[in-house]
């Protein structure tokens, strides 16, 4: 394919290896990365099993994949927590990405000559042979004053944030 997908678990939910990801629909569909806690999963699950579909974990991660075949983007709407998720869809070769609405949980991307590549940590994405490690000499006075960089940059050039309560789909 089109998309790789790699993810390392800190189990809080369900510590089975039913909850590991990447995670995928049973039809292979769409396949999802999630860090972070759906506070409001039960109560989404409680409703996506009435409408019909088998769960074979107990995690909130099933539940945002669920959601998202169920009623696409609009998951979100219904996503209390905090939380950065990716969700590649195989059929139409899209990826969808969002992050909470304060922005609890991180998510940095480069994209650059054909290539997307992301993560909830910088270092992640600082492993892909075609990121070079080059610093942001434009963001240095935002550390400086505050102590971090700006809402959409990175301390690494062509490394952006994901801002808070933000989607991203390409």
């Amino acid at each position: 394919g089109r998309c790789g997908l790699g993810f390392r678990r800190l189990a809080i939910i369900d510590l089975s290896p039913a909850g590991n990801q990447p995670m995928s629909t049973p039809d292979g569909r769409y396949t999802i990365v999630f860090n972070g806690e759906i506070y409001n999963h039960q109560s989404i699950r409680q409703e996506l099993i009435s409408l019909g579909y088998k769960y074979s974990s107990g995690t909130d991660t099933e539940t945002i994949l669920y959601g998202y075949a169920e009623w696409g983007e609009a998951i979100i709407e219904r996503l209390l927590g905090m939380f950065a998720f990716a969700i590649w869809d195989n059929h139409n070769n899209t990826i969808f990405s969002a992050r909470d609405r304060i922005g609890v949980k991180p998510y940095y991307f480069y994209q650059s000559g054909g290539i997307f590549a992301f993560g909830s940590e910088i270092k992640s994405i600082l492993e892909h042979p075609a990121v070079r490690t080059e610093f942001n000499i434009n963001e240095l006075p935002n550390y400086l004053n505050f102590g971090l960089s700006s809402r959409n940059e990175a301390m690494f050039k062509n490394i952006q944030k994901l801002p808070s309560g933000h989607c991203l789909k390409i």
